[in-house]
């Protein structure tokens, strides 16, 4: 089970103490507690995959790849060890609250006007 509550009120710190006061001490629970980052906007995803559609129509490659591409040249790599083994991971951008998505969609907004001399009406 997973709960987020976000505190933005005295319902809600309510809540929220009434569902820790509830669980059951015979197993073990983690409770995270951290400053809210809202998540990007649907209308910025919305317009992040039509940018990524436009590059499409214009260079033949799927949205899915070139997503993937500047998401390698904008995003800075990851390296993940399990075991002996290690990888280099790019980053995902659902992860990325509202401003660095913003700030990685004005990159690709700025490489796709001076690469490709695509852009969208705003």
């Amino acid at each position: 089970m997973q709960n987020v509550i976000i505190l933005s009120d005295e319902k809600r710190r309510a809540h929220a103490l009434k569902v820790i006061s509830s669980l059951a001490l015979d197993e073990l629970w983690s409770v995270q507690i951290e400053p809210y980052q809202p998540k990007r906007s649907s209308q910025a995803n919305r317009r992040y995959w039509a940018l990524l559609q436009a590059y499409s129509d214009k260079t033949g490659y799927e949205a899915e790849e070139l997503h993937d591409m500047l998401k390698n040249k904008f995003l800075a790599p990851k390296q993940i060890e399990v075991g002996n083994e290690s990888a280099t991971v790019t980053p995902s951008t659902r992860k990325m609250n509202k401003a660095e998505f913003a700030e990685y969609a004005d990159k690709v907004e700025r490489w796709g006007i001076q690469t490709l001399a695509v852009w969208l009406e705003q």
